[in-house]
């Protein structure tokens, strides 16, 4: 479907990024794609088109992941 956004959910808790990521999942307009950590997470914006992240504030290797450079990227309409 070409109108689909594509939402990224990042979080540690394996059972609410499931949770998240199969109700998402359940509309037609949204592809839903986990990362299970902070640095995944930054890749995975990274390397395709994220419309919309969704991402636990508490991630303990996020403070790691921004001390190594990679920074939390503001994703901005094109």
């Amino acid at each position: 479907m070409p109108n689909t956004r594509q939402i990224l959910i990042v979080d540690d808790d394996p059972q609410l990024r499931e949770a998240l990521t199969e109700q998402l999942s359940l509309h037609e307009e949204f592809e839903a794609v986990a990362a299970e950590d902070g640095s995944k997470g930054l890749q995975a914006v990274k390397a395709g088109q994220i419309d919309l992240v969704i991402m636990d504030v508490g991630l303990p290797d996020i403070s790691t992941a921004t001390k190594r450079g990679l920074h939390p990227v503001r994703l901005t309409p094109a």
